[in-house]
């Protein structure tokens, strides 16, 4: 098993341990000892429109809730980004696409053949997604991640953002240290050590005829 903790800031608490780059922390958690209960923890927070900073099979990532405007918000605000620019869905490999996306026989069957990996799909919107005003466009990246720890947490909340710890136009981080360091405002940070470099993921557009890939990353599509 992989070594994962779990730390979650505090501003107002005097209860705190002193880790690497003097940042403040209020609890320290060993997930390889109580992995079930720290996910629902986590899952706890993102429930109260929390923002997290999640390991995931390419790199780290900010992540959130996708239905809350207030928590989108301040995540557009914490990266510096442009809030036409819209993040990317995480969704879990149990849920039913149908709610997001408007899907087709060749979706679905592209998605089987394809999914859980690190494969960024562009698709076409269901217009009754149960999902933030910031998704105002007509399509959606979604991407079902090809990692054990976030199917977890995800057959508990279906879905969530994700987007890389960075500021817009800056090189992503993609150690624990980093984006505590950098980020001290987020609500949490899930501990990975030793996350392997990754490349992007490969980004497929599902809304052209035949289907697009709009950039090659580790993942090679399956016809």
């Amino acid at each position: 098993m992989k070594n994962f903790n779990v730390f979650y800031a505090s501003l107002d608490s005097n209860l705190y341990f002193l880790f690497d780059f003097n940042v403040f922390f209020k609890y320290y958690i060993n997930m390889e000892k109580i992995l079930l209960n720290e996910i629902d923890k986590i899952v706890e927070l993102l429930k109260e429109n929390k923002i997290i900073a999640l390991p995931t099979d390419t790199i780290y990532g900010f992540s959130c809730l996708a239905t809350s405007d207030e928590t989108i918000d301040r995540l557009y605000k914490i990266k510096e980004r442009n809030e036409s620019k819209q993040f990317i869905i995480l969704v879990g490999k149990n849920y039913n696409l149908s709610h997001l996306v408007r899907p087709s026989d060749e979706i679905l069957e592209f998605v089987s053949k394809n999914s859980p990996a690190p494969l960024t799909m562009i698709v076409e919107k269901n217009p009754t997604a149960p999902i933030s005003r910031h998704f105002s466009l007509p399509t959606l990246a979604i991407r079902i991640p090809d990692d054990e720890f976030l199917q977890n947490i995800l057959d508990k909340v279906g879905f969530i953002i994700s987007t890389s710890c960075n500021i817009q136009g800056e090189p992503p981080l993609n150690t624990w240290q980093e984006i505590a360091t950098n980020f001290p405002s987020i609500d949490g940070l899930v501990k990975r050590d030793n996350l392997p470099a990754s490349k992007p993921s490969t980004i497929v557009d599902l809304t052209s005829t035949p289907f697009n890939i709009i950039r090659q990353g580790e993942y090679v599509v399956s016809d």
